[in-house]
């Protein structure tokens, strides 16, 4: 009785150990694939943020490449007035120089 108590109870250790050793092994297994996947979905959120955040840049820089493109034709626009409003004054001082003259 004593021998067959001692085999069972090297069995039933012999089970244990198995048993832990499998169970350890496939909790490093989902431990592992979890961390897997939060790899996989923080590289997806931070690669979604670049391009959200690409988008917004491009957007802003359109806008401020409008904006300065829309400065410099009023600046241009102002500079052929008062281009064009010298011309007039100094058409206007000519023909009043020639006509006091006569």
């Amino acid at each position: 009785v004593e021998e067959k108590t001692e085999e069972v109870v090297a069995d039933v250790e012999e089970s244990t150990e198995k048993a832990t050793e499998a169970a350890v092994a496939k909790t490093e297994e989902v431990v592992e694939e979890a961390k897997k996947e939060m790899e996989n979905a923080t590289a997806a959120v931070v690669g979604d943020a670049k391009k959200e955040g690409e988008k917004k840049e491009s957007f802003f820089h359109r806008i401020f490449h409008r904006k300065n493109k829309s400065s410099e034709k009023t600046k241009e626009e102002t500079a052929d007035k008062a281009v064009a409003e010298e011309a007039v004054t100094t058409e206007a001082a000519t023909e009043e120089a020639a006509v006091e003259s006569e």
